[in-house]
């Protein structure tokens, strides 16, 4: 069996499951869901069937890869999965008062600014598929972005970039 075999088998099934988990959502919550009347307009149903079938297979194909090839190999392909994930060149996030312009996290070098969830941390290392921070050790493909820029309200661009929210 070659790979698009295998990857046509794949598909068919999961477009079964989806049918059916949309069965089951339906007769499960649907009867009672406000929105019934509306449910072919909002989707719901059909999200809540594509979320639960995506979490389940990432869950498993994560559980795949940490048993069989160590936790190390699964923070790595999320990592590479992270990177093409973040095809944009630069992002604007507002973190409390400032605006940062935040750049895909690649080609960190100790003392750069990086973004892990709502925080910014400073850079001290790498080791191996980790960033080494003063919190500690975080997988690579938990860190959102590398900071270019700082943008606080005395910065000339900060009025222009807190009107570009309100459009």
């Amino acid at each position: 069996m070659g790979v698009r075999d295998i990857t046509d088998e794949f598909r068919r099934s999961a477009r079964k499951s989806f049918r059916d988990l949309q069965r089951a959502l339906n007769d499960r919550y649907c009867w009672k869901c406000p929105q019934r009347t509306v449910r072919s307009i909002t989707g719901c149903r059909e999200l809540d069937a594509w979320v639960r079938l995506r979490d389940a297979l990432e869950d498993e194909v994560s559980s795949f890869i940490s048993e069989s090839l160590g936790e190390e190999a699964l923070d790595r392909v999320k990592t590479r999965m992270r990177e093409r994930k973040l095809r944009r060149e630069l992002r604007i996030l507002k973190i409390n008062d400032e605006y940062l312009i935040a750049g895909r996290p690649v080609g960190l070098v100790s003392g750069d600014l990086i973004i892990i969830g709502s925080d910014i941390h400073i850079l001290r290392g790498l080791d191996g598929v980790y960033a080494v921070t003063d919190d500690g050790r975080h997988p690579l493909h938990a860190v959102e972005g590398k900071v270019l820029d700082r943008i606080g309200s005395n910065h000339p661009l900060h009025d222009y970039i807190r009107g570009i929210g309100r459009i």
